[in-house]
């Protein structure tokens, strides 16, 4: 590297001891020769990492090799003006915040912002207090959701005649351009002076930020926070076209260190040197936030090997924000795992299935409720089984072996399923004795149990909580025990006696 660099570190060693990383630099005329070595052995490996919050307790390295070029003076020179630029960047990680203020603010009167005041004129007022600013960015959020969303390579493949267009025009024709939106969220917050924060916080699936230090730039997102009530409110943009409610996050979003810049100061806002290079940690649902109840109706005709189902199906907090998109028909969020991604219709054997919307709450927990319907055909009139009935979000097959680390659930959450069985004629259920379970320990709990309603109907009721963050490796043979219980519930076959 130039040796007017020598000073800077490239290589950040996280979670290693010092004794095992050893650095050399050899100068040789204007240029310096930087060597990191790091020595580790018998490490323990790990065999879900994507559950193993990997940033904060596993042994990695960051590099950075990039610089900015920044004005560092300049002067006139015959009739003309010379500027000098040199290469910027943090010395040693550190995090570099620039402050952002209205002052000096000049309207501009162009074809972009006469579009953007156009579609303001639309919307609610603005203003500083905070019920207002709450109904203004709703708004703004509700109607970004309603329009259509253009990728960036969407946009270069197949409508490339559109490449040009500015995006206020796309703002009056209901368009959302993926690489043009912040850009229209800055038009509309800074010609409306509204003060805001830009939040910087990393996926919590790959750990988590640090105050001392600014390392995993790619595992970083930016939204936008607004002061509500002593607390803030999130503007989450229409990141690869996901549609999210005002202040919800993706769970790997939630409970994270995460840095507010401010932007757009007034005048009448004091203490502004306290709210630079803030840190918060965001909102994180509870078991009891993160619900999904599915109350069923099964109405079974043996002789015909027939039967119809009638579900309701209510999702609120972070199965709301997973599996609406999919009831919805809508882009969802494909770096989750696939195996949240079941409807309550996705069972065996099924045919004519009908999804309808029946209500929606869009402020927390997003409660939305679904009313479905479809038909069965039954293998057998001395066997129901109940292959697949039950979404779990965990199964044997995400576990072939036992954790070798500390496993971290994506969230707490509580799954219900009650599901009436009614026959046409009188029925017993034989074995459902052996449908019983019962854990229930510091980390999850787990009960299910068949109750006889009447001599042609009997109620399956089964309960899934998560109720810790993790489970430490020392007991993950519960968590093992937990997911064998869940797949023999999710393949029981009932044995039926006709009476």
């Amino acid at each position: 590297m130039d040796n007017r660099f020598s000073d800077y570190v490239f290589v950040l060693p996280l979670n290693i001891r010092d004794s095992a990383v050893t650095k050399n630099k050899q100068t040789i005329k204007d240029y310096v020769f930087s060597t990191t070595r790091i020595e580790l052995h018998n490490l323990e490996a790990i065999n879900y990492p994507s559950n193993s919050f990997e940033g904060n307790a596993l042994p990695h390295v960051f590099s950075d090799f990039t610089f900015y070029r920044k004005l560092t003076g300049n002067y006139p020179s015959d009739g003309y003006r010379i500027y000098e630029f040199g290469l910027f960047r943090p010395r040693n990680f550190e995090w570099v915040v620039l402050s952002d203020t209205i002052n000096g603010y000049t309207k501009i009167y162009d074809k972009q912002f006469t579009s953007v005041r156009k579609f303001m004129s639309k919307m609610p007022p603005y203003s500083t207090n905070d019920s207002t600013s709450k109904v203004f960015f709703k708004a703004l959020c509700d109607t970004f959701n309603s329009f259509r969303f253009i990728s960036s390579n969407h946009l270069f493949y197949n409508e490339s005649n559109l490449s040009d267009v500015y995006s206020g025009d796309y703002l009056l024709k209901r368009r959302l351009v993926e690489n043009m939106q912040w850009k229209l969220y800055k038009d509309i917050l800074n010609d409306n002076k509204v003060f805001y924060s830009v939040v910087n916080v990393q996926d919590r699936r790959f750990g988590e930020h640090n105050p001392s230090y600014r390392a995993s730039y790619a595992y970083e997102t930016e939204l936008i926070a607004i002061p509500y009530k002593g607390s803030y409110i999130y503007f989450m943009p229409r990141y690869r076209g996901l549609k999210y409610h005002l202040n919800e996050l993706p769970f790997y979003l939630e409970g994270s260190l995460a840095l507010l810049t401010p932007q757009n100061f007034q005048e009448h806002i004091k203490n502004k040197n306290e709210q630079f290079f803030k840190f918060i940690r965001t909102h994180r649902g509870t078991f009891n936030e993160n619900t999904r109840t599915e109350n069923a109706t099964v109405r079974i005709v043996l002789d015909s090997l027939k039967a119809d189902l009638t579900i309701k199906e209510s999702l609120s907090g972070q199965f709301s924000t997973i599996l609406r998109h999919l009831y919805l028909n809508e882009a969802i969020d494909s770096t989750i795992s696939q195996q949240y991604f079941k409807k309550c219709l996705d069972k065996p054997f099924a045919s004519g299935s009908k999804i309808k919307l029946s209500s929606k709450m869009t402020d927390y927990p997003f409660r939305y409720n679904f009313n479905c319907t479809e038909k069965l055909s039954l293998p057998s009139d001395k066997h129901l089984r109940l292959n697949n009935w039950f979404s779990f979000p965990f199964s044997t097959s995400d576990f072939p072996v036992k954790p070798e680390h500390d496993y971290y659930f994506d969230f707490d959450f509580s799954d219900s399923y009650n599901v009436l069985l009614n026959f046409k004629e009188r029925v017993e259920l034989k074995n459902s004795a052996s449908f019983t379970r019962k854990i229930n320990n510091e980390f999850f709990e787990l009960e299910s149990v068949i109750i006889p309603i009447s001599e042609t109907s009997n109620l399956v009721k089964v309960k899934l909580v998560v109720k810790k963050k993790s489970i430490p490796v020392e007991s993950a043979d519960l968590l093992m025990d937990l997911v064998n219980q869940l797949d023999l519930l999710n393949d029981f076959s009932l044995e039926l006696l006709r009476k």
